[in-house]
């Protein structure tokens, strides 16, 4: 199962600290956050260098066309052929549409009470995913997703930067350190589950329900009365082992966008 939204380094919550902007893991980004406002940041899709991503720093605000413009500006004097944003919202995939960008994956939103779900009962127990798993991460994370859609090591690394608290925890077997990782957050009382991918030859051996179910009750312990999630409209596997963990789907729904840069 391949797991969550398959959106590189999209924050699905407010920046940690309120300000900060630069992405340290990212040379493009240093550079392209001096150029912008507070709202955005400008990095590299990961595998594919000519691409930049766009998101907010701040899920709860909405894209303004004046910002937008700004960030292609800065994109093509950066040298990048294609602009991508994150997981939008419906009033943001509006903005970005006037300004010709076209739908490229279309996301479903799903909810849990994360108090409400029980053990698992799997035969393997979770693990910290520590700095030094990073590299084996983002391989599976590549196996699962390939280059399209998958995180780097330095998108890994934004993804866990993303909201106020951070857990990341991994399944380790048949000799292998990272067979399947997940990344979950916490922020303003609701839990996120951000990432979530597991090695093709270890899919359907119950690693993501595992990590899911593990996620779920670390919110529960922190006071969290909500968990959310999102992926492909188009993703049955996660869809059904969501829905079977009593996720409900909300009804709403994000948008990835891309638009061409002129040379």
């Amino acid at each position: 199962m391949k797991g969550t939204a398959r959106l590189p380094s999209s924050p699905v919550l407010t920046k940690r600290k309120s300000g900060a902007r630069v992405d340290r893991h990212d040379g493009a980004s240093t550079r392209a956050h001096l150029l912008l406002p507070d709202s955005i940041r400008l990095t590299k899709w990961p595998y594919d260098q000519s691409i930049a991503l766009l998101y907010a720093t701040d899920y709860n605000t909405d894209f303004s066309e004046t910002d937008v413009n700004k960030a292609i500006d800065v994109a093509r004097s950066m040298g990048f052929r294609r602009v991508r944003t994150g997981a939008l919202r419906s009033r943001s995939a509006t903005v970005v549409a006037h300004l010709e960008f076209h739908v490229i994956d279309e996301l479903e939103l799903l909810g849990v009470d994360p108090r409400r779900v029980a053990p698992t009962g799997a035969r393997h127990r979770t693990r910290r995913l520590a700095a030094r798993h990073l590299t084996d991460a983002a391989t599976v994370d590549l196996a699962a997703f390939g280059p399209l859609w998958s995180h780097d090591e330095a998108s890994l690394l934004r993804a866990q930067s993303a909201t106020i608290v951070s857990r990341s925890r991994r399944v380790a077997a048949n000799g292998e350190r990272v067979c399947a990782y997940a990344i979950s957050g916490l922020s303003n009382g609701s839990g996120y589950i951000q990432r979530l991918a597991v090695s093709p030859p270890r899919q359907r051996c119950g690693h993501a329900r595992l990590l899911i179910v593990d996620a779920l009750r670390w919110m529960a312990r922190t006071g969290a009365t909500r968990a959310l999630v999102n992926t492909s409209v188009t993703n049955e596997p996660a869809l059904a082992l969501y829905t079977s963990l009593g996720f409900t789907r909300l009804g709403e729904y994000l948008v990835v966008a891309e638009r061409e840069l002129d040379t």
